[in-house]
């Protein structure tokens, strides 16, 4: 059985309709609505707060969000947010509304497709969805990856990346960042000559690689003159603002293998 869900603007009077398979609601903010069934949910412009929950997905099920008129591509902000086991979706709107999808990344769960009205070729599927958590804002972002290899950008401000799990290419961009590769083997590349004073929380000397581009340091030698241990974590420093601290590394377990100058 298939269901479409339409989330449409507020009013001050609570308005539910069932006819046939469709449901459409109208009703106060916040609404939150929940079904195990193949279901077609629809976000109207100005809809405002709202919450879908209980997502399942089960064989050839397709659960379709479609964001209406009004509404493109660069209008809607897709992120996870802290706090909520990172499975949780959110779509910020430039007009102010919100969607949260509840347990989106959860096995079995979860919006397969998302649409906009507004441009019929634009489609996000899948794993698309999750890239396109990816995308930074120039403010300070907290950005999560998945269970496949990820390439995450933090841009300028003061970012947190997670990279979770697979092999994922964490690059905090401009600002004082922290990075935290997750498991498997992660590369951390800095792309600046000044580039803030970074952290790396989790770097794995035996298997993980940091790459620099654009002449920061040019050699192993190099880089070892500006290491130090400070307590029990290695700090290489490049002036005041520029310097990047491996928490629970020293020095002397550092390897060439861990390096790469790109020049």
């Amino acid at each position: 059985m298939s269901d479409s869900v339409s989330l449409i603007p507020p009013s001050d009077t609570p308005d539910f309709g069932l006819v046939e398979t469709a449901l459409s609601t109208q009703t106060s903010p916040e609404p939150t609505f929940s079904d195990e069934q193949e279901n077609t949910y629809v976000y109207e412009y100005n809809s405002g707060h709202d919450t879908i929950i209980d997502v399942h997905s089960a064989g050839s099920e397709v659960n379709e969000l479609i964001l209406g008129s009004g509404y493109y591509p660069e209008d809607v902000q897709f992120t996870r947010p802290s706090g909520t086991d990172n499975d949780d979706l959110l779509l910020t709107f430039y007009n102010g509304g919100t969607l949260l999808i509840k347990n989106q990344f959860a096995d079995g769960q979860g919006i397969q497709t998302i649409r906009f009205a507004e441009i019929a070729e634009f489609v996000l599927t899948g794993y698309q969805i999750m890239e396109a958590t990816f995308n930074t804002t120039p403010g300070d972002d907290v950005i999560h990856g998945g269970d496949q290899g990820d390439t995450l950008y933090g841009g300028s401000g003061n970012d947190t990346l997670h990279g979770y799990e697979g092999d994922d290419t964490l690059i905090g961009g401009d600002g004082d960042d922290t990075l935290m590769g997750g498991a498997g083997n992660d590369t951390f590349r800095f792309e600046y000559t000044h580039f803030g004073n970074d952290i790396i929380s989790d770097f794995n000397v035996d298997t993980e690689v940091i790459q620099f581009e654009f002449g920061f340091l040019t050699s192993f030698g190099e880089l070892l003159e500006a290491a130090s241990d400070v307590g029990t974590d290695v700090v290489i420093q490049h002036d005041d603002e520029t310097s990047i601290t491996l928490n629970g590394v020293q020095t002397d377990s550092l390897q060439e293998s861990n390096f790469e100058f790109l020049i």
